[in-house]
Parts: structure tokens; C-alpha cells; sequence
């Protein structure tokens, strides 16, 4: 919200409940956005991603859309359990980690460590904050999809982190 412009207000009461307001600015001109459907890649119809994502609603929202194109999803809340997965579980076939993680190891670190003990594992980082762990995500070879993103804009951005680890 705060990203946008926009402001967040939350009253709570023991007892009672919470409530939360959010209040984003209007946009002066809208135009409407074509829908199309989109459908995986048919050569990944079946393939298992990896999401590590710290923020369960947001990764829930992000597990989502990696179903609806078609895929397996497992999850992962911090690089380290990330690892753990992918080191004992062969089938997983591309990463998608947010670069900005708790457990003092960033998404970027994450996949520095799986390019190493992995190389043919593509990584997707992605992230809707700036700073200079952005900085540094810019800086490496992995593509970075910025948040928030629509279906076909994952879609597309998990068939190209598959193209760049395509056997020549």
C-alpha cells in the first residue's frame, strides 16, 4: 500500500476484533487491460517448483498461480529450508525465492549457494522492495521478476528462467 502511495490504518481490540483500512490513490485515467488465458509451457505441464517466500499470504497467492499454470509447487519460509529441500529432493526443477528473506540469508544468497550445488537448477528471484539487496539481485544472473505480477507475467518469466538453462 505504502508502495503505491497509499496509507494503512489498523484498530484492534482485545475481544472484540481488528479491522484494517487501506486507502489508495486513484488513478487520474484508467484504461481497460485485455485478458487472455494463459497456458504452461506444454513441455513443463508436470514440473516442480520450488517457492520460498517468508510471507504466508503472499506465497499462498504465488503457490496459487504456480498451480493454476500447471505445476507441483513445495514450499519453503527461509533459505535454509529451502536448501533443504532442494538438496534431497531431485525432482525440483526451478526456484522461485523472494530476494528479501528472515534468517540472515537473502534470496540472492540462496541461489549463489544453488548455482554452486545445482548449476542445471534454474533460479526466478523476485521481490517488490528496492535497496540494496535489490542492488545486488540486479547484479547477478538470474532474472528478477518484480512484485506484485499477473499470471501471465509468472508464466512468462518461468518459461524464460527454463529457456536459459535449456541444453544448447
Amino acid at each position: 500500500v505504502r508502495q503505491s502511495g497509499g496509507e494503512v490504518s489498523i484498530d484492534s481490540e482485545l475481544g472484540v476484533g481488528t479491522s484494517v483500512a487501506m486507502m489508495l490513490p486513484v488513478r487520474e485515467a484508467f484504461s481497460p487491460v485485455e485478458v487472455r488465458a494463459v497456458q504452461p509451457p506444454a513441455t513443463r505441464a508436470t514440473s516442480h517448483v520450488l517457492l520460498v517466500e517468508d510471507d504466508a499470504e503472499v506465497g499462498d497467492l504465488i503457490a496459487a498461480m504456480i498451480d493454476e499454470l500447471g505445476h507441483m509447487v513445495s514450499r519453503a519460509a527461509t533459505a535454509d529450508e529451502a536448501l533443504a529441500i532442494a538438496r534431497t529432493d531431485p525432482t525440483v526443477a526451478l526456484v522461485i525465492t523472494d530476494v528479501i528473506m528472515p534468517g540472515g540469508k537473502s534470496g540472492v544468497d540462496l541461489a549463489v549457494t544453488l548455482s554452486h550445488e545445482r548449476p542445471e537448477l534454474p533460479i526466478l528471484l523476485s521481490s517488490g522492495y528496492t535497496g540494496q539487496e535489490l542492488v545486488r539481485a540486479h547484479e547477478t544472473p538470474w532474472p528478477l521478476l518484480r512484485k506484485p505480477y499477473a499470471l501471465d507475467a509468472l508464466a512468462q518469466a518461468m518459461a524464460d528462467a527454463w529457456d536459459r538453462h535449456a541444453p544448447a
